[in-house]
């Protein structure tokens, strides 16, 4: 079997500018296929790489499994022009690259960082890395990661020494569900390398798919930080405008109008509260924060609450619907409840941590019928399906909206009442209906 060149730093840097040099991509997730397809777009010869030997026939075949604007096209073409190829050995395609970008999931299971899918990625790269070769790490990771664990994996598997024999950078992936090819392209793009010629490569591939500012550090750690406060400061936020709101909710303010009103502000940006915080990002990247402020004998009190008050919002909607039944004097068990979707997030499919799965499972519990409706996905966390919007909601007694996804735009309280039973309960979750007082009609809004 035939390795890659082996090429010094300029002989590399020329390859990348001129997109001869061969590229592997380590998981072919959410993030990966989109980045392995952006890298063939810009005519590099791209391998991705998965454990996953389902989604690898699907992708050389020209199948997209995921549901991102743009992207079928996208891999249709790199495929039928064979830039783009899957394979499950990680090992083997790394020895025939100069590039390897490593971009697999790094979970909580509980309150435990799972670091095994990158510690598996890392050794499989290490196997196959050759001298001169550039490794990008682009995983959401704890600070110091880059240089404390998945360094010392590479140079242990590969017997050469990071800086001097191959180049390492992180650079963290910023996209969200919906809008991955947009932003991953707009969006300005952190390269840290280990040293000024990592950083350099590095940000010498990104130019070639990202048309945004590139900010270049030379320290790993910054870069792994910056990445999570990114989303923590958007989960503090949000706790704040949820705490906002259950204040609010007891003082009978709208909530949602005070928000606007502070906005005002110039210097002031109070999110929107809600349901509850779901996805695969802003639940989990504060947890890897809050793990390293205890290893250095920190107590992240205000990251820490900030979790808890977001993590309980979900039962606060149970709670919300369980006061509705009792305000219209009826009980909860064997009442259909419509809950309209499931997605974490507007407009995608995406269920990951959605605060839909604990509501429904709440209600269950409580004996209710629930049946639910997303026209984005088929999940229904163990309620029961409805084909279409009419269905969840014809003789309903109690409507929730959990996700504000675009089609349920027509959706008002004259159209709930008129498909739902005579007494209507309707708990607004997202903000997406006005304060609103009528006859027979039981509303609560977070």
């Amino acid at each position: 079997m035939s390795g890659a060149i082996k090429l010094n730093f300029t002989e590399l840097k020329k390859f990348i500018e001129d997109s001869s040099a061969k590229i592997v991509v380590v998981g072919l997730g959410y993030v990966g296929l989109p980045t392995s397809a952006l890298f063939a777009r810009a005519g590099f010869d791209v391998t991705g790489t998965d454990i996953n030997r389902e989604l690898i026939e699907k992708i050389n075949r020209g199948q997209c499994p995921a549901v991102e604007p743009g992207l079928l096209d996208l891999v249709v073409k790199a495929v039928k022009k064979g830039k783009l190829k899957a394979d499950s050995d990680t090992v083997s395609a790394v020895e025939k690259a100069n590039v390897a970008v490593i971009v697999v999931n790094t979970p909580i299971q509980g309150s435990d960082i799972d670091l095994m899918p990158l510690e598996e990625a890392s050794k499989a790269v290490g196997k196959g890395l050759q001298k001169g070769t550039l490794v990008v790490i682009e995983s959401t990771i704890p600070p110091k990661t880059t240089e404390d664990f998945v360094i010392p994996i590479l140079e242990e598997q590969s017997n050469l020494k990071a800086g001097y024999d191959f180049w390492v950078a992180y650079s963290p992936e910023q996209a969200i569900p919906g809008k991955f090819l947009d932003e991953m392209r707009n969006q300005p793009r952190i390269i840290a390398g280990i040293n000024p010629e990592s950083t350099e490569l590095a940000a010498t591939l990104y130019k070639k798919i990202v048309d945004a500012k590139i900010v270049e550090v030379n320290n790993p750690a910054v870069a792994e930080l910056a990445k999570i406060l990114q989303n923590t400061y958007r989960d503090v936020n949000i706790a704040l405008a949820n705490e906002i709101a259950l204040i609010c909710e007891k003082l009978g303010i709208d909530v949602h109008e005070a928000i606007e009103l502070a906005n005002i502000h110039p210097r002031v940006h109070l999110h929107k509260p809600g349901a509850g915080v779901g996805g695969p990002c802003i639940p989990r990247d504060p947890l890897f924060l809050i793990e390293k402020a205890r290893e250095v004998e920190v107590k992240p009190r205000l990251i820490e609450l900030a979790r808890q008050i977001n993590e309980e919002m979900p039962d606060h909607v149970v709670r919300l619907t369980l006061e509705a039944f009792e305000e219209s004097k009826r009980q909860i068990a064997n009442a259909k409840i419509a809950v309209l979707g499931v997605a974490y997030k507007k407009d995608v499919n995406d269920v990951r941590a959605s605060p839909a799965k604990p509501i429904i499972q709440g209600l269950l519990k409580h004996g209710a019928e629930v049946v639910v409706h997303d026209p984005y996905c088929n999940e229904t966390f163990g309620g029961k399906p409805a084909k279409t919007l009419e269905e969840a909601l014809d003789y309903a007694a109690a409507a929730i909206i959990v996700t504000d996804h675009s089609a349920y735009e027509r959706i008002n309280i004259d159209y709930l009442m008129e498909h739902m039973q005579n007494v209507t309960i309707v708990i607004d979750a997202r903000g997406v209906l006005p304060s609103v007082s009528k006859p027979n009609l039981v509303f609560k809004r977070i």
